[in-house]
């Protein structure tokens, strides 16, 4: 019961923010992700920038299927009202990752972390790269 009491104290620290906000109606709570490869691919943000080792989040688990070629979808990597630009004002960048989607789903996720097997890439993201792209990151 102390625990839930702590983890209930934490978010609402969390969630006060009495800064003033940097987002506007024109910022971006999302980017999104074009596969223009001829692979079906799960991707997964890994906030452990700059370190590149795969993180303990398997992708498979949002049962989502993956990314089709020539498919895009919407990533959200922000909490309730933030936006990507305030995310990443100060400096901060992580990683995109990509993953083959026949591969990870066929293998036990420890295996593919410390093996690689089915990584295909990891995209840095920062403000800079993303507002060079429109929020828009292109997988080929």
């Amino acid at each position: 019961m102390e625990n839930i009491a702590f983890i209930y104290l934490l978010l609402a620290i969390i969630s006060c923010n009495h800064e003033k906000s940097i987002c506007t109606d024109s910022s971006h709570d999302t980017l999104t992700l074009v596969n223009q490869s001829d692979t079906r691919i799960y991707s997964h943000y890994y906030w452990n920038y700059p370190d590149t080792s795969i993180g303990e989040y398997d992708p498979v688990w949002d049962m989502s299927g993956g990314i089709l070629p020539g498919n895009n979808e919407d990533i959200s990597r922000v909490a309730r009202d933030g936006c990507l630009e305030e995310l990443y004002s100060d400096g901060r960048k992580e990683w995109l990752y990509i993953f083959n989607a026949d591969t990870i789903e066929t293998l036990d996720w420890n295996i593919v972390r410390s093996t690689q097997r089915g990584f295909l890439t990891r995209i840095e993201l920062s403000l800079s790269q993303m507002n060079n792209s429109n929020f828009i990151v292109i997988y080929e």
